[in-house]
């Protein structure tokens, strides 16, 4: 290209640089800067449980068994990086019958992510029983290992595993459940878990080791708007025999019941 090519060149971008201001058009302004994204997650869940089973068995305190529980979450989720996480969770319970049962737990889970459809990681969980304070029943220490998995879409399946310090019991769990979602923003959630437990060299439960109990549950979320969701729910368990030594041992006798609840979760 010679030098009077190149000086025609620039007088024509001049020249369209000048109609384009007398048109009144302005230059494409830079796109703005991504928003950034926060690692933190979590939820603040209020509930009710017209009874309170754990694990199978039917949860008595000093008058009674521990019915019309109120219960209150917190819910914290750190995103380590793209495969691991960590997640903190403070639960605490009341009954509001006069069993004199209250309850803390606090629980933690490191989760690494093999792949979109399984994960799994340690956890440990800290109970303290406020009514029984002083007493060989006041607190417990359990270590645990989970996995979850999701081999289709709207198909969650976990297993875990954990070894109650105090008491030398083991219990593990297989819990699956499937998501149809009826519309937009309602869902229902059918589900149904088994368990197991191990308790030959406990010093605070009777000396067994066998299916502990299984359950069948429905729940039905509906979501007012992205983190805002009530979600109420039945269940009927089902004491197999781990969880009806358990209720011989502590006098207290181990019955299929089918209890209900809800629970009103927001998310940030």
């Amino acid at each position: 290209m010679t030098i009077r090519n190149l000086t025609q060149c620039a007088a024509l971008a001049v020249a369209c640089s000048a109609l384009t201001a007398q048109a009144g058009v302005a230059p494409a302004a830079a796109p703005p800067p991504p928003e950034p994204v926060s690692l933190w997650s979590g939820s603040v869940t209020l509930g009710y449980d017209s009874e309170y089973i754990y694990r199978g068995v039917e949860i008595f305190g000093n008058d009674g068994r521990a019915k019309d529980l109120v219960t209150g979450a917190l819910d914290l989720n750190y995103a380590i990086n793209d495969r691991l996480s960590w997640n903190f969770n403070a639960w605490y319970g009341s009954s509001a019958s006069d069993a004199d049962y209250n309850e803390l737990d606090l629980y933690t889970r490191l989760t690494f992510k093999v792949n979109d459809s399984f994960s799994f990681g340690p956890s440990f969980k800290y109970y303290y029983y406020p009514a029984f304070d002083g007493t060989n029943y006041d607190e417990q220490f359990e270590p645990g290992l989970e996995f979850f998995f999701t081999p289709c879409p709207n198909t969650n399946i976990s297993l875990g595993a954990f070894y109650e310090t105090e008491s030398e019991a083991f219990y593990a769990e297989l819990n699956i459940n499937y998501t149809w979602k009826l519309c937009e923003k309602f869902s229902l959630v059918p589900g149904a878990l088994v368990s197991y437990v191990d308790r030959d060299n406990s010093a605070f439960a009777p000396s067994s080791s066998d299916f502990n109990h299984a359950a069948f549950y429905l729940r039905a979320p509906y979501t007012f708007k992205p983190g805002v969701t009530l979600t109420p729910y039945i269940l009927l368990n089902v004491p197999m025999d781990g969880a009806e030594d358990a209720g011989d041992f502590l006098g207290n006798d181990q019955d299929e019941e089918l209890i209900g609840g809800v629970a009103f979760s927001v998310g940030f």
